[in-house]
């Protein structure tokens, strides 16, 4: 009864950091597509400049601007991502990966919520 593994996080594959060494499956986290809900989308300058929503099927890209932020296409931000993808860091400023996606979902009731799928390039 318990786990096994090293008590490293070399064991989880989702560690960008892997070593190689543990639960890989030589899988490389920044290569995989993702889905999100954003946070603070009320506060961000869509929704502050619009007084709306983007529309589901725009287009948008995540950046790195003291915290992952998806961007419309005109360049606002439009929602923050959740912090357990912060692993994007790496994979943007290290892998040289892009990563581009569309609105999946967005509603106003009954709080705000935008959802987007992307994928690297």
């Amino acid at each position: 009864m318990g786990s096994s593994g090293s008590g490293n996080f070399s064991d989880y594959s989702q560690s960008p950091y892997n070593s190689g060494q543990g639960g890989t499956n030589n899988d490389d986290i920044c290569t995989r597509a993702f889905s999100a809900r954003l946070e603070e989308v009320d506060r961000c300058e869509y929704y502050t400049n619009h007084h709306a929503l983007p529309t589901v099927g725009e287009t948008i890209k995540i950046e790195f601007r003291r915290r992952l932020v998806a961007i419309s296409a005109g360049g606002e931000a439009i929602g923050y991502l959740p912090t357990e993808l912060n692993y994007l860091v790496h994979c943007i400023n290290a892998g040289g990966f892009d990563y581009n996606g569309r609105v999946a979902i967005a509603r106003t009731t009954p709080i705000l919520n935008v959802q987007i799928d992307c994928a690297p390039l």
